[in-house]
């Protein structure tokens, strides 16, 4: 790395961006940067552990001069033509088309104006300089308007010939290299670099082509399609145009990998965009397949027309792009139209159709009042009308439930409040660690409250989160104190008339401000004294909706349940003679990448090899002599994990389950016993059982030379190996078989190779 992007790298840091540390040092080539590398990445991690949240490069970083010069000269144009169409509607006898293209100035100069002001980070004044250089785009026919006026003004015409528009394409790239937010200094970024120098490159070669014919004349035929004006312009805009779309597609390809809320955010701000472009395309297509409807649209009454359909989607572009980009938190569009499509039918249509129903009862009857009784039942439109009345007072009776099969058909996730108690309790049950008592009970609240969690552990009274990736809450927090006399979920977010966000520290309420937390879960001892042993922090619905009275009803049931079950975990584990760890010291994680397993409280915000952590079945400590190294696989039957048995000083392979049910412990029991009556040299040893927090757990024999699947991802085995593995593995699959043993899941990778390469099952 060259000292232009180290000192970009420590902007980075300082801002609190993500950023993908093994690239980086794939990068490092000296000592000397390495060295800085390695104390930026400790930077980095102290302002993560700090509770500085990650957010997008501040809007206080300095922009480069050359965009801040095209944002003048955007902005100056942009109020000339402004000027140049409020002088034609003056004297003008009535409004025109012109009207329209002086509203979309308007709208995309006052989005502009908007994110200079009020930008909270650098892709929201990025993001302005296209809306910038969109409005001068409009406001060129105000120009002209001037540039062609009797008494003419002469600096109108040069401005016609000084393109800001040209740099669309720059800026598009250089928004979508801030958004969405995801993690900086990979391999995308340079391709990102490459792909913004182009643009440039492109923008500049436009604007110093309409610039040369200012100062040149008129210029020759072929070169005149590159103009904006004079000129057809041509060429212009499909070089613009074609420049700048790919960026939108790099947005949607980069939201992939980027976290839930800058995600909903993408997908509004490009849903905005195909709602403002598909009445242009839609025009577009017509006039090319129908020729009548574009002699229809030539027309002066035509133009007009088209652009009452045009227009007003495009003017709400701006607003609901920047909303996208500059909104402290962002709607969920699908989930407030289903919530929104439920109201209407709840209010609406039901009583709609059962009223209109009673409505033509009623005028049947007044149309044949004089007929008697049979014989106005008789007709066959009396049985319709009965008929309908009777099917609208069963919906009427029945309505509660056909809103419930509504919700099922809208939101297939949701669960019945019953269904989802009865789980978790099962779940809670069987939870091993305080760890997994709390997070079942985050499980079921994003599922029933339609929305996300964080999880946080007490260890020495200090909050802890689970995810490395969240900032720490204050050590001097005073959330634990205040919720631990609550019978349940008790509100902390800004406005709610129970809330205690009041009663909290400044740094608190900055730290919930940040992770939108709308309302904290303890976990709490009913039989203990104490402060909480976890907490659920619930966040801000995506769709903005309140927590109604039932969910805070869900949320201090299952509260309750965790307290039942941390009660049990605690009487279990003290009944069995083993030391109960309050502050979660047996709770581990495991990295995704390597498999490498850590202490929960000591691993960092990402492991060495740059993986994810998870959890891991087992504790790092197990049973006070066993060691857990590493995740080796799973499978069917659950994890198994690489660990040394601290007595005998040996390797081993410790197979359990990855979450405790009785089915697939009495399974496991089995395995052991049956592997135990087995004694074949091509057959794993079993060295014995033990059982961890009523979870069976196997010793095994470690097989370090890894599995034939292993061994068949380099290619084919060759001939005189082959024919001396399968003579093996059949002998050891004929000796199960006069034990009485069915091996059933026979696969290469349930074949592993001892140190000499003896395969064994």
């Amino acid at each position: 790395m060259h000292d232009a992007e180290v000192d970009e790298l420590a902007a980075a840091v300082l801002d609190s961006s993500p950023i993908d540390w093994p690239s980086i040092e794939r990068r490092l080539t000296t000592p000397e940067a390495r060295a800085v590398g390695a104390e930026l990445r400790a930077l980095s991690s102290l302002t993560q552990t700090a509770g500085i949240a990650a957010t997008p490069q501040a809007a206080g970083s300095t922009p480069a001069i050359w965009l801040e010069v095209v944002r003048c000269v955007a902005i100056a144009e942009t109020l000339v033509g402004l000027g140049g169409f409020v002088t034609f509607l003056i004297s003008a006898p009535s409004p025109d088309r012109r009207l329209l293209l002086m509203s979309a100035v308007l709208a995309f100069a006052g989005a502009a104006t908007f994110l200079d002001r009020h930008a909270r980070d650098r892709r929201g004044r990025l993001l302005a300089c296209v809306y910038w250089s969109i409005a001068a785009a409009f406001s060129a026919s105000g120009i002209a308007l001037l540039a062609a006026l009797p008494w003419g003004i002469s600096a109108a015409g040069v401005l016609l010939s000084v393109r800001p528009d040209a740099f669309l394409p720059a800026f598009m790239w250089q928004f979508a290299r801030e958004f969405p937010a995801v993690n900086r200094f990979s391999v995308v970024d340079r391709v990102f670099a490459l792909a913004t120098f182009a643009s440039l490159v492109i923008s500049s070669a436009l604007f110093l082509a309409n610039l040369a014919s200012l100062l040149y004349g008129a210029p020759p035929g072929w070169f005149a399609a590159l103009l904006r004006f004079p000129g057809t312009g041509t060429w212009f805009w499909n070089i613009v145009f074609g420049a700048a779309i790919p960026a939108l597609g790099v947005i949607l390809w980069r939201a992939r990998s980027a976290g839930i809320e800058e995600n909903a955010r993408v997908r509004l701000f490009l849903y905005a965009i195909a709602a403002a472009l598909a009445p242009v395309a839609t025009m577009v297509i017509a006039e090319g397949v129908s020729p009548g409807f574009a002699a229809v649209i030539d027309t002066p009454r035509g133009q007009f027309w088209g652009g009452l359909i045009i227009y007003p989607p495009l003017l709400a572009l701006p607003v609901l792009t920047a909303y996208a980009i500059g909104a402290g938190d962002v709607l969920y569009i699908r989930v407030s139209v289903q919530q929104g499509l439920r109201y209407l039918l709840t209010k609406w249509l039901m009583g709609a159709a059962v009223g209109a129903a009673g409505l033509s009862a009623l005028i049947y009857v007044y149309r044949h009042r004089d007929l008697s009784v049979v014989a106005l039942l008789a007709a066959p439109a009396a049985r319709a009308i009965l008929a309908l009345n009777i099917a609208g007072v069963i919906l009427l009776a029945c309505r509660a439930r056909v809103l419930r099969a509504l919700d099922r058909w809208a939101r297939p996730g949701d669960q019945e409040a019953s269904a989802m108690f009865a789980s978790l309790g099962e779940r809670m049950k069987n939870s091993r660690t305080p760890l997994e008592i709390a997070e079942a009970l985050a499980d079921g609240a994003e599922t029933m409250l339609r929305t996300s969690t964080e999880v946080l552990l007490l260890k020495n009274e200090v909050l802890w989160p689970v995810r490395p990736e969240t900032p720490r809450p204050p050590a001097d927090s005073l959330i634990p104190v205040l919720v631990s006399g609550t019978d349940g979920a008790c509100f902390v977010e800004d406005g709610h008339p129970q809330s205690y966000y009041g009663l909290l520290s400044e740094e608190d309420r900055t730290w919930i401000d940040r992770q939108r937390i709308a309302l904290v879960v303890p976990v709490l001892s009913g039989r203990h004294h104490g402060g909480p042993r976890a907490l659920v922090c619930v966040r801000h619905r995506r769709s903005a909706l309140p927590f109604s009275s039932s969910d805070i009803r869900f949320l201090r049931a299952t509260a309750a349940s965790a307290a039942l079950a941390y009660d049990a975990l605690h009487a279990d584990v003290s009944h069995a003679g083993a030391p109960f760890s309050e502050d979660g010291q047996e709770l581990a994680f495991e990295c995704v990448k390597c498999g490498v397993v850590a202490a929960w409280s000591r691993r960092t915000d990402s492991c060495a090899c740059g993986g994810c952590w998870r959890q891991a079945s087992l504790p790092v400590d197990l049973l006070g002599r066993f060691t857990v190294d590493r995740f080796i696989g799973a499978g069917g039957m659950g994890a198994v994990y690489l660990g040394t048995d601290r007595i005998l000083g040996r390797r081993i392979a410790l197979k359990t389950l990855t979450r405790l049910s009785g089915p697939a412990a009495e399974r496991l029991i089995v395995e052991a016993r049956t592997m135990a009556a087995l004694s074949h040299s091509q057959i794993g040893v079993l060295y014995g059982t033990e059982v961890w927090r009523s979870t069976p757990v196997l010793i095994l024999e470690y097989l370090p030379a890894g599995t034939l699947a292993d061994a068949l991802r380099n290619g084919p085995l060759a001939i005189d190996r082959v024919i001396p593995l399968v003579l093996q593995l059949s002998a050891a699959l004929e000796h199960l078989h006069r034990s009485g043993v069915y091996h059933g899941d026979i696969k290469p990778s349930n074949i592993a190779f001892t140190e000499t390469g003896v395969p064994k099952y």
